[in-house]
């Protein structure tokens, strides 16, 4: 990491010295060069400084303190719109989006999105906010469907996803998921066609791996269509929602019953720009599967002690 970085910061400070100098002694130089070497010193300004060692954290696993001390230290402050700005120019086109979710504690089945006006629950009539006007309960949930739709954008992703039925088998053994009886049965054999297919992961975790911090709960999503040694790799998982640790049973519930109804089975049904999202089962330690179990499902059957969705999410 450190010797990509230096260089992103080596290839700053050369242009921000020719900048000083000014492109006057580019004059001199052959027309193509001079074009090349122009197009590289746009290239360098600060927002793609900023861009580049954004990509460097997302490779390394940098902290975001080392990444900015590194750039102060060596070529000054990057104006703190610069990197607003370049942020969400990331977070745009990575489909990223935050739905701040406020649910019913009173009686648990009731979620209200950020667009929504009401203080009151329309099932049982509690207050959304307590006496400071601060919401009594949130959830940050990540939309799957936008995160989707861009990554199908992309034809490199679509490449991956022909690795059902591109790979090398053998009637013989059973060497994936995608061999088993169980996904036989629920999705058939692959003749072509593109499709994603989810498995569930929820585990509970301290917040910023700090122990005895506050605990959050992730809702991941692994995309078993890609290749196994990419499919269990942080990088190529879809972050669903974090719900706070100290919700149970229903209280999470209602959660899972709202992505349910705002985008899951729709995605399962009508599928995103002809390619199907199916949900396949959930990888849950036993208090998860606990919980699980008390969320609204219409049809399970266990395998191995792992309960699987047969038909949709929930």
């Amino acid at each position: 990491m450190a010797h990509v970085a230096a260089k992103a910061v080596h290839d700053y400070l050369h242009f921000k010295r020719r900048k000083r100098r000014g492109t006057g002694s580019l004059k001199k130089r052959p027309k193509k060069r001079r074009r090349l070497l122009v197009k590289k010193i746009e290239e360098l300004n600060p927002e793609n400084v900023w861009l580049k060692c954004r990509l460097i954290q997302r490779q390394t696993g940098c902290s975001h303190k080392a990444i900015k001390s590194m750039i102060n230290s060596v070529c000054g402050q990057i104006p703190r719109a610069t990197m607003v700005k370049m942020d969400k120019k990331l977070i745009d086109g990575g489909g990223g989006m935050c739905l701040q979710l406020n649910g019913c504690n009173s009686c648990n089945r009731h979620v209200f999105l950020p667009s929504s006006k009401e203080t009151c629950c329309p099932k049982c009539g509690g207050a959304r906010f307590d006496n400071k006007g601060k919401p009594k309960e949130v959830c940050q949930y990540f939309p799957l469907q936008k995160q989707i739709e861009k990554l199908l954008e992309l034809p490199a992703f679509r490449d991956l996803l022909k690795y059902e039925h591109q790979r090398a088998t053998n009637s013989a053994f059973m060497t994936d998921v995608h061999d088993s009886p169980m996904w036989v049965k629920r999705f058939g054999v692959c003749e072509g066609t593109l499709r994603i297919v989810l498995q569930l992961c929820v585990d509970g975790i301290p917040a910023f791996a700090i122990k005895h911090s506050l605990s959050i709960k992730p809702v991941v999503f692994m995309n078993l269509s890609l290749p196994p040694k990419l499919r269990a790799q942080a990088a190529y998982m879809f972050l669903l929602m974090l719900i706070p640790a100290k919700l149970k049973g229903q209280a999470a519930r209602k959660y899972y019953d709202f992505a349910a109804e705002y985008e899951m089975n729709t995605m399962h049904d009508h599928g995103i720009n002809g390619v199907k999202v199916m949900m396949f089962g959930n990888t849950l330690d036993t208090p998860g599967r606990a919980e699980m179990l008390n969320m609204q499902v219409r049809h399970i059957q266990r395998c191995f002690s792992i309960p699987l969705l047969q038909k949709k999410f929930v």
